[in-house]
């Protein structure tokens, strides 16, 4: 017998070599591969030895996910979402275990009053804090603009350049007003002294022209009134009301609404602060102009509600929420005047967190180096794991990383190979449940992603059935 025949193990061995460099192949081509050393060998002795190796690896990856035998009982009496880590609030398509409750009128989706309050902070200025428990999924807060404007602000400009700059749009923008919206603009922070405090010396001559409408402004500017109501009050000092300006209090708090270009006030969602490990995010609703808080995490009682402030982009891993601490605080330095305050920023060893989120990046930009369905998606699941570790829950980046998983597995010839089915259901329902959180149920994209997960679905359980 030839040292190639199908009697020795070398064949077998050959079949785990190619399985371990891409496990996506029809066993007929792994048979195409092996009988050029082994000719004895059988397609079917071939075919047995891979369907015995993805029956392994699907049980590999089931222990390691936490899955269970029967995943609808596991929803029944698990409180675990089924589609993989359990720090998303994404749940199973079928049912409505963990899942986001997505309203049909806005009315329906504003959480009380009472569920947060604000609070003055330990660090700097006021926050907004649960006053009770808020879940993952829940709309925090829904506001409607004070003042808007369009402005752009990606002329490299610095932040005091751009209070001086759109100043006049501002102004007359904020004397269309009635008194008591007004009270309510000017009653927020105005990060300008702050600014001033640290500008540079190419910016000498801007910043002395916001020190001179800073002093300007309680006694003869569009905001004196309302400034002066508010020192009546005692809801601000005169100290403080000598530090405000109109451009400076809408550049230091307004947030982007969903055209490219237009910045919002809202008095409530501008009181909460950043953090680079945030519980909630913004979202702006363009079909009855709400801007929104909503909660991407639990929070307890008592614990602060924070966003972030640092424009990440969800497509691209280009956001300063994977930068270093460093020069995240820079970042917040040099815009709102003082460096990052929040847990991560502020912990006394950054190192860990700094690698991690280095590698999230490195991971993201690596991603297609190699086209292989199984490197895509082993890189894929190590995102999540670190994005959980370094508590950011962004549901663009989660569903980006779904969706690259799914392209890379519309590569593969043939489909998905068998016994793969369960795994790519996982990223199918992260891919919907993160698309639905985002953008709703009705939207048809939505429907789609979850009519192709049923399909998965059973697909996966027609595997299952053949493999007992």
């Amino acid at each position: 017998m030839s040292s190639g025949g199908a009697s020795s193990n070398g064949w077998a061995d050959h079949v785990c070599a190619l399985y371990e460099e891409d496990p996506t192949l029809d066993p007929i081509e792994y048979f195409q591969q092996v009988v050029i050393q082994f000719p004895d060998v059988s397609k079917k002795q071939v075919k047995n030895k891979v369907k015995k190796l993805r029956d392994a690896a699907e049980k590999a990856y089931e222990k390691a996910q936490g899955s269970v035998e029967d995943p609808g009982q596991a929803s029944k009496s698990s409180g675990s979402s089924l589609v993989g880590p359990d720090f998303l609030m994404f749940g199973d398509p079928r049912s409505d275990h963990g899942r986001a409750p997505e309203p049909l009128a806005p009315s329906e989706c504003v959480r009380p009053t009472d569920d947060w309050e604000v609070q003055k902070t330990d660090v700097i200025g006021y926050g907004v804090y649960a006053r009770g428990v808020v879940s993952a999924g829940d709309f925090i807060i829904r506001e409607k603009p004070l003042l808007q404007a369009r402005l752009d602000k990606h002329t490299g400009k610095s932040k005091i350049a751009e209070i001086l700059n759109y100043r006049t749009q501002l102004e007359d923008a904020f004397v269309m007003l009635d008194l008591q919206d007004q009270i309510k603009f000017m009653k927020l922070a105005d990060c300008s002294k702050l600014l001033l405090q640290h500008c540079t010396d190419h910016e000498t001559s801007a910043a002395a022209k916001l020190r001179d409408i800073i002093a300007e402004e309680p006694r003869s500017g569009v905001a004196a009134v309302a400034l002066k109501e508010l020192v009546r009050r005692g809801d601000c000092s005169q100290d403080d009301a000598s530090g405000k300006s109109v451009p400076g209090v809408f550049v230091t708090n307004a947030i982007p609404a969903e055209d490219f270009g237009t910045y919002s006030l809202c008095p409530h969602i501008a009181r909460f602060n950043h953090s680079c490990a945030p519980n909630a995010i913004y979202g702006f609703d363009k079909d009855v102009g709400d801007h929104y808080v909503r909660a991407i995490r639990n929070i307890e009682a008592g614990d602060e509600i924070c966003v972030h402030y640092m424009g990440f982009e969800g497509d691209r891993c280009e956001g300063l929420a994977l930068h270093r601490s460093a020069e995240r605080s820079r970042y917040m330095q040099s815009n709102f005047g003082s460096p990052c305050a929040c847990m991560k920023c502020a912990a006394p060893d950054c190192s860990v967190s700094d690698r991690n989120r280095q590698h999230i990046k490195e991971l993201y930009d690596t991603l297609y180096d190699h086209i292989n369905f199984r490197d895509i998606e082993g890189k894929a699941t190590r995102m999540l794991e670190l994005l959980q570790d370094e508590g950011l829950h962004f549901p663009a980046l989660i569903r980006r990383l779904a969706q690259d998983v799914d392209a890379a597995a519309r590569q593969i010839r043939g489909g998905a190979p068998r016994g793969m089915e369960r795994r790519l259901l996982m990223w199918k329902r992260l891919q919907y449940e993160a698309q639905r959180f985002m953008y709703t149920e009705f939207r048809e994209y939505t429907q789609q992603l979850k009519e192709e997960g049923k399909r998965l679905e059973v697909a996966a359980e027609k595997h299952g059935k053949r493999s007992k």
